[in-house]
Parts: C-alpha cells; structure tokens; sequence
C-alpha cells in the first residue's frame, strides 16, 4: 500500500502515472488538495456553504484514506514496485479520490467566480477555458488509435448539453422551445444509434482483443458456444465473454487436482482454464498447470499453444460420475 511507501521514487511514478493517464486537470487538483482540505474546514464553519462543504470535506477525506491503505496499489510482488510502474493500477484505483479532488477545485472556482468583478470573472473563464482544451489535446494525444467515430455519440451529447442550456436560458417560455426540444430528441437518437454501432465493433473485437493482449487463442475458442469455466489465473475478467455468456468460478487458490475436479461436479463446469508461465514469487495458481496435466480424470481440451491451457474431463471419468 502507498501509506508504507512515501519515499520520492514511489511518489515520482505515482504522478507520472497521474500525468501520463489522466491530464493537467488532475494534477493541478492533486496538487492544490491539502489547500483544498483547508478551505472545506474553513467553509463548513460557515451557515451558507456549510452542508455541501462538510459532505465534499468527508468524501475527500475518506477516498484519501482509502487510496493511501489500497493493497496492490504499489506492488503486488515483494520489491518490485511493478504496479506503480505499470501506472494504470494507480490511477484505477485512485479514480475516486482524484474526482473528489476535481470535484472540490471547481467547487472552489465557482465561488471565487461569483467573488469577482466582470473583468475577473472573464480572466478566470478565460483560464478554465485554456485549462480545459489543454486537457483533452493531452487526452487526444495519448491515444494510441484515433478514431472519429469514437466521438460522436460524444459530440452530439456535448450539442444536446449546448442547446439544453440555450433553451432553458433564451428559449423557455417562447414559441421557439418546441423546436428546440425537437432538434434535442433527434441528436439524441442518433447518438443512441452511434453507441449502438460501438457496441457491435466492441463485441466483435472482443477476443481478438484479449487473445492478442496475452498472446493466446483461448478466448476464440471460447466463444464457439457458452461455457462454465473454473478459471486458475489471476485475470478472470476475459473468461466471461463480451455478452457474460459464460459462467466463470476463480477459486481464491489451488487446492490441488482433486478439489478441481470436485469443483467442476458441484457447479457442473466444463472447462478448467489455468495460465501455466505464472513463475511469480507471490502466485495463487503456480501448481496448477503441472498437477492438472497429470491427473488421470482431465484432459486438454485443446492443444496448449499460449500460457493459458484449458483442460476438461475425460470421457471415461464423465462416466463413472
């Protein structure tokens, strides 16, 4: 966890992390929380701001807590610090504090912008304008596949947000909101109809997608047909399938060949899917693949040319069952 680590090495990759997968806006709130946590102390005291500070003060303080004490934020083998090098693990699991950061840096912004005259009201707009372009040219710039499509359920959404506002604001109570609320229901239908494209090419690259991420083909064929899958391997999310069309059972370790087996008639699964390269100092699955390849009631279900092998039970002991 974070909280035993605090040393500038894990604090270097933690915002390089930050930086590299969220952006500017994150950063700065990041930075400016300890300010932040002050000025929710000092605004709950007050009877105006008093109800929304103490709730932001308490979710900020708790997501804080929570992030410094998150086992495997860090390292999940001694020594190694892989997961704060890795960098995805310690934005993931800090998504809740880091939003309660932003969060409570725009709380602030907006009431220092009610503070000011015109001239610094448009000085601060001006900022949080640059601010924000900033962060979506830094977004747009880590993708690694850029593709339009992507954004336009996005962009009719940001139209949609656009004339609601023009609406509620100019339009209401004249003759012009019906139109309006009109072009509003058509952007919307076509951003459900864009989303709907975006799913079907999710679904379709789904397997393709993991089996090139861990460099396997398991997972083409498991999409045949359903199954009910025993899953020895510390990443049991792919195993589901795109549709949850297979049912997946990760027991916390491996008890040996036997309580596979046992398994597999209790819940009545098929398949038994173990990753046979998992060498790692801390492995809740090392045994598996070895122990399983000899027992005398599985077989492979189907030649293991990736570190993921899938065993079932053979023929003869399905009939003795």
């Amino acid at each position: 966890m974070l909280l035993f680590h605090l040393d500038g090495v894990a604090l270097d990759l933690v915002l390089d992390s930050i930086w590299q997968r969220c952006g500017p806006v994150q950063m700065l709130s990041l930075a400016a929380a300890p300010s932040l946590a002050v000025y929710l102390a000092w605004d709950a005291h007050r009877e105006k701001g008093k109800f929304q500070s103490t709730i932001m003060g308490l979710c900020l303080l708790g997501s804080s807590s929570v992030y410094f004490v998150t086992p495997m934020l860090v390292e999940d083998q001694p020594g190694t610090l892989n997961q704060l090098i890795w960098g995805y693990t310690t934005v993931r699991y800090g998504l809740s504090f880091l939003s309660c950061c932003t969060i409570v840096l725009f709380m602030w912004l907006a009431r220092l912008h009610g503070g000011l005259n015109l001239q610094g009201r448009r000085l601060l707009f001006g900022l949080v304008l640059l601010l924000t372009v900033y962060q979506v040219v830094h977004c747009l710039l880590r993708m690694q596949i850029f593709r339009p499509l992507d954004f336009v359920p996005l962009a009719f959404f940001a139209v949609v947000a656009l004339t609601v506002g023009v609406w509620i604001v100019r339009l209401k109570h004249t003759k012009r909101y019906v139109a309006a609320t009109g072009f509003c229901m058509l952007l919307l239908c076509i951003a459900a109809l864009s989303i709907g494209g975006l799913s079907q090419r999710w679904h379709a690259g789904y397997c393709e997608h993991f089996d090139r991420y861990r460099s396997t083909s398991v997972y083409s064929q498991l999409s045949a047909q359903p199954h009910r899958i025993l899953v020895l391997d510390e990443r049991s999310y792919p195993y589901f399938g795109s549709r949850r069309q297979n049912y997946v059972q990760q027991p916390m370790l491996f008890y040996g060949s036997q309580d596979v087996v046992s398994r597999m008639d209790a819940a009545q699964l098929d398949l038994v899917a173990a990753r046979q390269d998992n060498q790692n100092a801390i492995s809740r699955y090392q045994r598996a693949t070895e122990e399983l390849s000899k027992s005398s009631v599985l077989e492979e279900y189907a030649p293991h040319t990736s570190p993921i092998r899938l065993f079932r039970r053979t023929e003869d002991s399905l009939q003795k069952r």
